[in-house]
């Protein structure tokens, strides 16, 4: 769909979108999940909108969302061993989508306390960098994701937990929430969670339809629009 709008269009954009955030002070420098951007983007283009207010909304987003993630295993990269390896009783904070090392190793938790812990470091102002931290009562996005080898079981529990904790203790108004496999890594036991900001004009789009095959539908609060 952007590429159907572009080629309308003579000048050239690119926005560029990273997202992933470590346990550090320090911004990695991977891409996180991008599908809330690709989402709007590619809505705004099938409306007819022009590349130039597709780049602006598109930046916008991207400074409004933010990705943390967990897993228990490495993922397995054809032709090269593990970047790094787990005990049985261990789990990795801050990794990346394909396979670089965390920066931040503690024992195995439950679910309820790994999603705290990547919530609470994901809307930390304790860094000055740009981390997620919109004021309390605002309208978020949420997407849980499947990094390649959990079970939908286990990631429902994850997608509740970060709900309740969203809503009661951050007291965020989560109005559109995804799960699924929506990038993923072989066989990495983990997922990721990725906030978004939602602006109001921005719900028409996440809501658009789009044939794309692993897109899920969306869970939507009927208190809110």
């Amino acid at each position: 769909m952007v590429t159907r709008n572009m080629k309308t269009n003579t000048g050239k954009n690119k926005v560029t979108i990273v997202n992933f955030l470590t346990l550090s002070h320090f911004p990695t420098e991977m891409y996180g999940t991008k599908t809330n951007a690709d989402t709007i983007a590619g809505a705004m283009a099938e409306k007819g909108c022009s590349l130039d207010e597709i780049a602006v909304t598109v930046q916008e987003v991207a400074d409004s969302i933010g990705t943390m993630s967990v897993s228990l295993s490495p993922c397995s990269v054809p032709g090269h061993k593990p970047s790094f390896q787990l005990g049985e009783n261990e789990m990795e904070l801050g990794l990346g989508i394909h396979g670089e090392a965390g920066v931040e190793r503690t024992n195995l938790q439950s679910a309820n306390e790994v999603v705290a812990r990547l919530l609470d470091h994901l809307t930390s102002t304790e860094s000055g960098y740009q981390y997620f931290n919109p004021p309390n009562g605002t309208n978020v996005g949420l997407v849980v994701n499947n990094l390649g080898g959990t079970s939908n079981l286990e990631l429902s529990l994850i997608a509740g937990s970060a709900i309740d904790y969203l809503t009661s203790k951050l007291c965020y108004n989560v109005t559109r929430a995804y799960m699924g496999s929506l990038m993923t890594s072989l066989e990495m036991a983990g997922v990721s969670l990725t906030l978004l900001r939602i602006k109001d004009h921005w719900t028409e789009y996440l809501d658009y339809s789009t044939t794309a095959p692993g897109w899920p539908t969306q869970s939507k609060d009927p208190n809110l629009t």
